[in-house]
Order: structure tokens, then sequence, then C-alpha cells
């Protein structure tokens, strides 16, 4: 079921790094960037919709959804970028020309970069030290504080 919105949210990312770039960047590139840039047009789109409308329900995420979905796709026509024609490639094709002479020294630099995130991230699954002191403050502050934490909420200090 997951697997459906992020295979929405990677081809809204390859086709606006597409569009924006006008196809200058390599395939292996753009498919690096994708999930990015995808993440941040569907957050960034998604945070207006809700700051219009007051509400975030299901459908409307969809329709938003593919709303920019048709709307990349009716872009990407008019500048006549063959994106569809592009991400229907196969990803070993992909794959290679990633590691073409020309983007070598890219594409090893991006997986050296991901893989020292992704040991970090298995490292500290819960953050670093900065994130437990914030957590034990709150929680010390809280703990301490007992039927006194609630007074925080009181109409009297939004002043």
């Amino acid at each position: 079921m997951i697997l459906i919105p992020l295979v929405l949210l990677l081809v809204i990312g390859f086709l606006t790094v597409r569009t924006c770039t006008q196809s200058r960047l390599p395939i292996g590139l753009t498919l690096a960037l994708a999930p990015a840039a995808g993440a941040g047009i569907i957050g960034l789109g998604l945070f207006l919709l809700f700051s219009v409308t007051g509400k975030l329900d299901t459908w409307s995420v969809v329709i938003f959804s593919l709303v920019a979905l048709f709307a990349l796709l009716f872009l990407n026509s008019l500048l006549n970028l063959n994106s569809i024609r592009t991400l229907a490639t196969p990803i070993s094709k992909a794959f290679f020309e990633a590691f073409s002479v020309d983007n070598r020294w890219t594409s090893i630099t991006l997986i050296i970069i991901t893989a020292m995130l992704i040991g970090r991230a298995l490292h500290y699954p819960y953050g670093g030290w900065d994130a437990w002191s914030c957590w034990n403050l709150k929680a010390k502050f809280l703990t301490l504080a007992g039927s006194n934490a609630t007074d925080m909420f009181l109409p009297e200090l939004w002043r």
C-alpha cells in the first residue's frame, strides 16, 4: 500500500528535476535527485493546501498529487522533454549511464555520502546527544512540574 505513494513521489520528483533542468542532467543524477525533489514538492504543496483549506484528508492528498503529476506531464509535453520515454528506460541503463566516465566521480561521491548517512542513522536511531538532551529536558520538566504542567495552556498566558 505504501508503494503507490512512493512511486508517485519518485515520478513527481523525476518530472520536476527534468523540467527544472530541461533534461540537461544525466539520468542517474536525475534519479538520485528525484526522491528529495518529489518530497519537497509534495510537502510544500500539502502545507499550502492545509494553510488555505484548514483541513487535510486522504482525498485532498490524492487529488493534489494527481493534479501535480498531470501538471508536470503537461509542462514536460509543452517543453518537448520526452520525460516519459526517458522514465520508461530500464534501470540498468540508467545505472550504467551513472557510472560512465563523465559521471563516475559524482556517482562515487553520492554513494559514499549515502553510505555515511545510512551508517549514522543506524548507529544513532534516536538521534545524537542534542536530541537526547532536548527530550530529557522536556521529560524532566513534565515530571517535576506535576499537575502544574497544564498551567502553561491557560488563556491568561497566551499574550
